[in-house]
């Protein structure tokens, strides 16, 4: 499982993409791994959309849009994201 979550590590800290966050290090202590991540501030998109009643098309359109422009970048790096979600 460490090896795995090293692996991750490895290609997350290869990205640079607008729509994902970026990865800037991590260090250990023994029994702990800490990420070093960008801040992003006003939360996440989950808690964003749990707080809307409803998205207007347009505002929806452009999330999608920004979340499959992340995929594509990914996957033109042969990287598949297996855990999707808002």
């Amino acid at each position: 499982m460490l090896e795995q979550f090293k692996r991750e590590i490895r290609l997350h800290s290869a990205l640079d993409h607008p729509n994902i966050v970026k990865f800037y290090g991590f260090f250990e202590d023994g029994e702990n791994i800490y990420l070093i991540l960008e801040y992003i501030s006003g939360g996440t998109l989950f808690d964003y959309l749990a707080e809307k009643d409803m998205l207007s098309p347009q505002e929806a359109a452009e999330y999608l849009k920004d979340s499959i422009e992340a995929l594509s970048y990914m996957h033109d790096r042969s990287i598949a994201h297996r855990d999707i979600k808002p």
